[in-house]
């Protein structure tokens, strides 16, 4: 008796063991596939918890991240998103991954407009700067950091920082070379700051884009009666 008992104990074994094997996987799929069906039913909420356990049961699961980072999109929790969406877009297969960086590109866009909402300017540059480094050629980030930037040398300006003020005019001026505010906000930083020449050329360049504006002409006057 106890001889035909073994090999059946060794076999219950071995297949305890092997479901052993796969069983962190197979349980990070049945958590996806629970997220999923919250997803679906647009209840982004209830899916996060889900999606998180699965990325903890199977760290590189690139898809349980991707669908992480969208329910917290989809919740307007854009810190929570981006870090996800980062690893979704490290652990993207070749087929997926163009499709993955648009909606990271999106999510760090997005974040940067939160960020400048909320006056962190700095935070939002460098969401941004992220953004090009992944797309150089992403138009939307480019216009969108030549904004903020321009937001931010504004701010600064208002402050007295004249020096860091120029410096964001200046970073915006590049990114965005057809729009007027750059140049116009960079020539009254300069002028505050006594150096007339450099504000006359900014505002030259600031007048070739609008040159009916009212505000540039009266600040072309004060340049050159300070020549």
């Amino acid at each position: 008796m106890k001889y035909t008992c073994q090999p059946t104990i060794i076999f219950l074994t071995l297949l305890f063991l092997q479901a052993c094997s796969v069983l962190p996987f197979s349980s990070a799929a049945r958590q996806f596939d629970l997220g999923i069906t919250f997803f679906n039913r647009g209840e982004y909420q209830k899916a996060i918890p889900y999606f998180k356990k699965a990325t903890e049961l199977e760290p590189e699961y690139g898809e349980a991240y991707l669908y992480l980072g969208r329910s917290y999109i989809n919740q307007g929790q854009w810190r929570s998103a981006i870090p996800a969406l980062r690893s979704a877009y490290r652990l993207a297969p070749a087929e997926t991954r163009n499709q993955t960086l648009e909606i990271l590109i999106d999510g760090l866009i997005n974040i940067a407009v939160f960020e400048v909402k909320q006056g962190n300017f700095t935070q939002a540059i460098g969401y941004l700067q992220e953004s090009l480094e992944l797309a150089p050629d992403n138009n939307k980030a480019k216009t969108t950091l030549g904004k903020t930037l321009f937001s931010y040398g504004t701010q600064l300006l208002s402050q007295g920082k004249l020096t860091e003020a120029i410096s964001q005019f200046q970073e915006a001026t590049k990114l965005t070379p057809d729009e007027f505010s750059p140049y116009f906000g960079l020539a009254k930083a300069f002028f505050q700051k006594g150096q007339i020449v450099e504000a006359i050329s900014a505002l030259k360049n600031a007048m070739l884009i609008k040159p009916n504006s009212s505000e540039a002409h009266n600040l072309l006057m004060k340049l050159l009666m300070n020549q």
